[in-house]
């Protein structure tokens, strides 16, 4: 019978019913039943009706949990952040444990054996792809993700655990749903056409440095050592002008070199540290009037002070000195233009980037680098722009006469120093 106590048929087609009145609950209409799906349960029956209500019921209370869910980590934390750690380790597989506890009894070259090493491998980067997706709203969650990848013999031997693929899949998929909505913006406003070959005036700076490198290339060819020699130009922060290092370093020495690349890392992290207050200012009045007021670079701390982008740490600039930029010639460490950098440009629609970056130009002068990745057709962003501005001012070279004295000593040949431990 019918809620209406009116017969309801010979029941056939109630299994393709709830499967219908599902696509209510959890698709497109989700939450609360909409009129077609009351209608449709009243005809499938009580009890399938019952059952629909109930997963309509179930969508709401977790569709209403997850919206609390960033409010409540974000209390605990800020009330007791070992405590919240220790709270979502031990909500975590217990892979994640002993990943952080107790991995030497898995470990392939300790106590444990092959499987056992590629099946908490395999676990704790399932649970990592979940745990990256959630951060920006656990810190929690966040800083246990990091510790796991803190772990040396889990981190570098995710590859040989034949996760390491897996793991990057699934981010992919995580920031490529992320990224949806604004693949269909761009795709609305045409923005690959706009910006896929966007281009910028060149500071004076760089076209002096094009300039220097074609002559150098012409003198070295004219002198018939070098063969049929190609100039190269490259944008790196010690060009002329810039900041320069001294002269008479040397990298051809691996040991002297690494030292010099070093002392020129610190020394772009202690310009940026001393000039990011004033950079971020000069970027609030240039893009201001642009952006979205409160977001991104216009973002304020809780006690009213904006929100500033850390300077490129030094770690960072190690890290690329050995893998990225490990067979560039001359000073690696000059190659990092970025140790100053906006990260959080908000505007209202995709078409603003274009007046953002026409205004930056024109306060700068002139840039170093547009960079524009034309993305695989399958992935959601046409575009990723990045721009990279020079110093605009001569007076950045290292800076006192201690300093220099200090980095034009000359260094032992031999060996190279022990790493430096970057804290």
């Amino acid at each position: 019978m019918d809620f209406d106590g009116q017969p309801r048929g010979n029941g056939g087609g109630c299994e393709q019913q709830l499967a219908w009145l599902c696509f209510f609950v959890e698709g497109p209409g989700g939450g609360p039943l909409t009129d077609q799906a009351r209608a449709a349960a009243r005809r499938a029956g009580p009890a399938v009706a019952v059952a629909v209500v109930e997963a309509a019921e179930g969508a709401r209370r977790k569709a209403e949990a997850a919206l609390r869910e960033p409010a409540r980590a974000a209390a605990a934390w800020r009330a007791d952040p070992a405590a919240a750690v220790a709270a979502v380790k031990a909500a975590a597989p217990e892979e994640v444990r002993t990943v952080l506890d107790d991995f030497d009894s898995v470990y392939v070259l300790g106590g444990g054996d092959a499987a056992s090493h590629r099946r908490v491998s395999r676990v704790v980067a399932e649970w990592l792809v979940a745990a990256h997706a959630a951060a920006h709203g656990d810190p929690a969650t966040k800083c246990l993700a990091r510790l796991v990848l803190g772990v040396p013999k889990f981190a570098t031997n995710m590859v040989w655990a034949g996760v390491f693929t897996q793991y990057k899949a699934g981010l992919g998929q995580h920031l490529q749903a992320l990224g949806a909505p604004l693949a269909v913006a761009c795709a609305r406003g045409d923005m690959r056409a706009k910006l896929g070959g966007y281009t910028m005036p060149e500071h004076p700076l760089v076209v002096a440095e094009r300039a220097r490198c074609v002559e150098a290339a012409a003198a070295l060819a004219a002198g018939g050592g070098a063969g049929a020699f190609e100039a190269a130009f490259e944008a790196r922060s010690d060009m002329r002008g810039a900041v320069e290092h001294p002269q008479a370093w040397d990298f051809g020495d691996p040991g002297v070199r690494q030292r010099h690349e070093r002392v020129y890392m610190h020394m772009l992290k202690l310009l940026a540290m001393a000039l990011n207050a004033q950079f971020h200012a000069m970027m609030r009045e240039v893009l201001g009037p642009l952006v979205v007021s409160g977001k991104g670079l216009m973002a304020r701390n809780k006690n009213g002070s904006w929100r500033v982008t850390p300077e490129k740490g030094v770690a960072r600039m190690e890290c690329k000195r050995v893998t990225d930029h490990a067979a560039a010639p001359g000073c690696r460490s000059a190659l990092n233009i970025d140790v100053l950098r906006v990260l959080g440009v908000v505007c209202a629609a995709p078409e603003e980037l274009v007046a953002v970056m026409e205004a930056l130009c024109v306060r700068l002068g002139g840039c170093l680098r547009v960079k524009v990745s034309e993305h695989k057709k399958a992935a959601p962003l046409p575009f990723t722009a990045v721009l990279y501005f020079p110093p605009n001012c001569a007076r950045f070279v290292l800076p006192s006469a201690r300093s220099r004295a200090h980095t034009d000593c000359v260094c032992p040949p031999g060996p190279l120093p022990p790493p430096l431990c970057f804290r």
